[in-house]
């Protein structure tokens, strides 16, 4: 929603969508009950953008110009796919003005195992600190948000928390947020996990593969629940993922195969300077490898590429000098009354 603000407040209309490993898109959006497929998910975006740009075409028409796919992430990376797709002459769905792709991975599958490797941060510990350790951490999130939403409601004088245990002593160091690095990085993990058992969930109840063993029932989820949560994607990814495409839909061969095709590598020819794209990543991001920074930026070119030296994984977007290059992409598809 951020980014939408951002680029509505420069004269754009903009229209949402899930990403295609999200339980939303699983129900509506997916061609497939098991997401995780670069080449399939981001034709399935594709074709999402598609109804809703002939939606808004048909319900606007004189009021549709310059068309941009902005994307973050793994939506980043599926935008690379989606502008590949413009190359297939066959290829009838909405055409893109632009790309604009923000801190994308490259290759799908490490930045997954590195998610799945920050998940196991405590693990590091001895078994009988590990449980206390994560409830820190998450108590420590919940004080810090609510503290920073009673600072932007102008209610930071009252809160129902009172946590003197942050490790580190303070909600007002130097540094932007009050977490460590490992603290930082398992959050990020727990997120990304909370997210894959809802995908499961609904992946599941779509389409029951054999391979839960935990009976689902709709009201009483916990116990299917715990089932999951042992899940890493590198787990999803062997145990759903690639037998459906393998043994049901016999598209892939060998887990090689669909670890190649989720590869940005494996479509380098159709993306290869292409005018369209551009493209906003930070050279300290977790999620790229070194050598894929310079193989990125020779891809798309030099001129079209910009990698801040530091800012991680998405964490320097807030800031407004980061933002006003990110957006002068733009600038030259801005609405004409809005355009400086």
């Amino acid at each position: 929603l951020a980014l939408a603000e951002m680029v509505w407040e420069r004269g754009f209309s903009v229209a949402i969508v899930s990403n295609a490993l999200s339980f939303e898109f699983v129900e509506s959006g997916s061609s497939v009950p098991v997401p995780g497929h670069a080449p399939v998910d981001a034709h399935d975006v594709h074709v999402a953008l598609d109804a809703v740009d002939r939606d808004l075409a048909a319900r606007h028409p004189d009021g549709i110009g310059a068309r941009v796919f902005l994307g973050y992430s793994l939506g980043a990376f599926h935008g690379f796919y989606v502008a590949a797709e413009e190359r297939d002459p066959e290829q009838q769905l909405v055409r893109f003005d632009r790309y604009l792709l923000l801190d994308p991975p490259v290759d799908l599958l490490y930045g997954m195992e590195r998610l799945d490797g920050f998940f196991a941060v405590p693990l590091a510990l001895p078994a009988d600190e590990r449980a206390a350790e994560v409830q820190r951490i998450l108590l420590k999130a919940v004080t810090v948000a609510t503290q920073a939403e009673g600072v932007r409601s102008g209610a930071d004088k009252y809160s129902r928390l009172d946590i003197t245990d942050l490790g580190g002593g303070s909600l007002s160091p130097s540094m932007e947020l009050p977490f460590t690095n490992e603290e930082a990085e398992f959050l990020i993990g727990f997120a990304f996990r909370r997210s894959l058992q809802a995908l499961l969930w609904t992946s599941q109840g779509r389409d029951d593969l054999g391979v839960l063993l935990t009976e689902r029932r709709p009201l009483r989820r916990l116990p299917v629940y715990e089932e999951i949560g042992d899940y890493s994607f590198e787990m999803y990814f062997y145990a759903f993922v690639l037998p459906y495409y393998r043994d049901q839909l016999r598209t892939i061969g060998s887990a090689e195969q669909m670890i190649a095709e989720n590869d940005l590598h494996s479509i380098a020819v159709p993306l290869r300077g292409n005018p369209k794209l551009r493209v906003f990543a930070n050279r300290n991001d977790f999620l790229t490898r070194h050598a894929e920074v310079e193989w990125l930026t020779e891809l798309v070119g030099p001129e079209r590429v910009r990698f801040f030296p530091t800012g991680g994984h998405l964490r320097n977007l807030h800031r407004p000098e980061v933002q006003a290059e990110v957006m002068d992409a733009l600038a030259d598809l801005a609405p004409a009354a809005a355009a400086p």
